[in-house]
């Protein structure tokens, strides 16, 4: 080859390399087209897909909203099921709560202040009310702690006997100690005649009857009767609670004289202190219990002892304000100071 050829060559080869690059570049552009071009078909093809799609879940967000609305509807039917409930059973309406009950309201439905609604039942004496609450489910030991706290001696026997309730251990000491409290004696004979322990103490809560036993429950009921069944049953005249308070301070605080003259008569002493230094004297003058207070001093109760924090039985009750006690400790001879 000439060297005069090479220039003419070297051209050539450029313009044969410009071309292959452009033939390069169009066949890229048409590679793209046709995929942009697929893309485009294939799109199309789903949008049915698409929509289909899309009308499932608006049928879906359909029936999700009916079910709420539905359950929404249920809760509220229960809800006013129960309150009827409730109504009924305040009431003494019995076949108003048998059909209640059938229709789907919970039969430990809350009447007030956390009062399960079997309690109202009991409380009425209700036994028809009462068994129909129980067959569906309500506490039987609270309905008959209930019962036994108003007397209702029928109702404590149902449930006793063919509602489930507990007359032994706790609950039956429970049980006995607000029979007790509520100081009708048939239903403690027949509480007692079931195993109920003479010696439950009741629990810390609330605090102002920690370590109270039944008899105790009975004398600051003011029922001599109840009290003696407990003490003929075996119960100790001579028991304290969690703070030292004997039978006698229980019956004086609470203003129960005839408890008090029982408890006298059988030995309980009239100047023990709790562990404050107080006796059942400087009770009845704190709560102002004018009768209970006479019946301890015309029985020789001492008025000039004092408590821990030196006051008297006068001077407690000038604090209480209860002028006929402080006019009766008086004619007793009370001060309201002693020096040792």
């Amino acid at each position: 080859m000439r060297k005069d050829e090479l220039p003419v060559r070297a051209a050539l080869g450029a313009r044969e390399a410009t071309r292959s690059t452009d033939l390069l570049v169009m066949s890229l552009s048409e590679a793209d087209e046709a995929a942009v071009a697929a893309a485009e078909e294939a799109a199309l093809l789903a949008m049915p897909n698409r929509r289909a799609a899309e009308r499932r879940l608006r049928i879906a967000a359909v029936v999700v909203g009916c079910a709420v609305l539905l359950g929404a509807n249920v809760a509220w039917g229960r809800m006013s099921r129960d309150r009827s409930l409730v109504g009924a059973v305040t009431r003494g309406d019995a076949a108003a709560v048998s059909s209640l009950l059938a229709a789907g309201a919970h039969a430990d439905v809350e009447a007030e202040a956390g009062r399960p609604v079997i309690g109202v039942a009991a409380a009425r004496g209700d036994a028809a009310s009462v068994r129909a609450l129980v067959e569906k489910g309500a506490d039987p030991d609270f309905g008959a702690v209930e019962a036994a706290l108003r007397g209702r001696s029928s109702v404590v026997r149902l449930l006793l006997e063919k509602g489930g309730a507990t007359a032994t251990g706790e609950k039956g000491g429970r049980l006995l100690a607000s029979a007790a409290q509520g100081g009708d004696a048939p239903t403690v004979r027949y509480v007692l005649s079931k195993g109920a322990p003479l010696d439950h103490r009741a629990p810390a809560d609330p605090a102002d009857e920690a370590g109270m036993t039944p008899v105790m429950f009975a004398a600051r009921s003011g029922k001599p009767g109840v009290v003696f069944t407990l003490v003929k049953a075996g119960a100790d005249l001579r028991a304290r609670d969690a703070v030292g308070r004997t039978l006698l301070m229980h019956a004086a605080r609470w203003n129960a004289p005839d408890a008090c003259r029982l408890l006298v008569a059988n030995g309980v002493p009239l100047n023990e202190r709790d562990s404050d230094g107080r006796t059942a004297l400087m009770y009845a003058a704190s709560a102002g219990r004018s009768a209970t207070l006479d019946y301890l001093l015309r029985a020789k109760a001492d008025p000039n002892l004092k408590d821990a924090a030196g006051k008297t039985a006068l001077g407690l009750a000038i604090q209480s304000g209860d002028l006929r006690c402080v006019n009766r400790l008086r004619q007793a001879g009370a001060r309201p100071n002693v020096k040792e």
